[in-house]
């Protein structure tokens, strides 16, 4: 029994753990966005991503006037990168 506590105990430990919760990332992106002057639209998603050196949200935002992913711009989309600590740019154009 104790060897299957400890590899539970072991893979629960990789696991992220949540610092903050997906209304708090979009309000921190939101935040930025409008502090920074920038212009967008709806929000269209948002999910913590493991390619970052710790937890990180990625929210996503339509350009401004655009209810999805634009068809015509590269990047489609705005992009904001938001952690406990820091909030920036992941792609914007």
């Amino acid at each position: 029994m104790e060897p299957i506590k400890l590899q539970g105990m072991e893979l629960l430990n990789r696991l992220p753990i949540n610092k903050m919760n997906q209304g708090e990332a979009i309000k921190r992106a939101e935040k930025f966005l409008t502090d920074e002057g920038h212009r967008y639209g709806i929000c269209l998603g948002a999910e913590v991503k493991l390619n970052y050196p710790r937890e990180t949200w990625e929210v996503e935002f339509a350009y401004e006037g655009m209810q999805e992913r634009s068809h015509t711009t590269d990047p489609p989309s705005i992009v904001i990168a938001v952690n406990e600590h820091r909030v920036s740019v992941a792609s914007l154009m």
